[in-house]
């Protein structure tokens, strides 16, 4: 029925074959072209009650806003505290008899300065157990947390630790490029 119509109407042929063309250049795109990790990057930790989370060290974990289940997977993993770094959210509710050791630092990703990402990290280090980090979407503001992280703990140069935060496939949003100046800057 498409070629009868693309043959009585050249339009309609031309905006098929481009139609066409875009489908088949976006599968053969995701199936040709996987994404290789460095090996130094935080490596996917895949969880059922867990989005978008992975593993920096063996301290530090990262990952979207947790749910009541997912507080409870943390806990069986062995993680002992949670940083929130969201303005109006408390994980007190979810987390409620997870045995996490709750802990806050708000932060606005289009505002967040040196000295929080100082201050996060100064937390982060002095905690005695693995930790987990997380904003909403665990991507732009725990991923500046965990850049800064990665340079002053790890010794990582910023341009690495910039890299990892847009391109790890976090869902880094590039509206949020003030992360990036405030990073070279730590």
């Amino acid at each position: 029925m498409i070629n009868i119509l693309a043959s009585r109407h050249p339009l309609c042929c031309l905006l098929f074959g481009l139609v066409s063309c875009l489908i088949l250049n976006a599968c053969s795109t995701q199936a040709i072209a996987p994404q290789h990790r460095p090996q130094q990057w935080a490596q996917p930790l895949p969880m059922t009650a867990l989005e978008n989370c992975f593993t920096v060290d063996d301290k530090l974990l990262r990952c979207a806003q947790p749910t009541a289940a997912g507080f409870q997977q943390l806990q069986r993993l062995g993680i002992k505290h949670v940083l929130n770094l969201r303005n109006y959210h408390s994980d007190a509710k979810p987390a409620q008899g997870s045995g996490l050791t709750l802990h806050k630092l708000a932060m606005d990703a289009g505002d967040i300065s040196t000295t929080q990402l100082r201050q996060a990290v100064a937390l982060i280090d002095s905690l005695d157990g693995p930790v987990l980090v997380h904003c909403w979407h665990g991507s732009d503001r725990t991923g500046a947390v965990v850049a800064a992280y990665r340079i002053l703990k790890q010794g990582w140069s910023k341009q690495v630790a910039i890299d990892e935060l847009l391109h790890g496939g976090y869902g880094f949003h590039s509206i949020y490029s003030n992360l990036v100046d405030t990073l070279e800057r730590l």
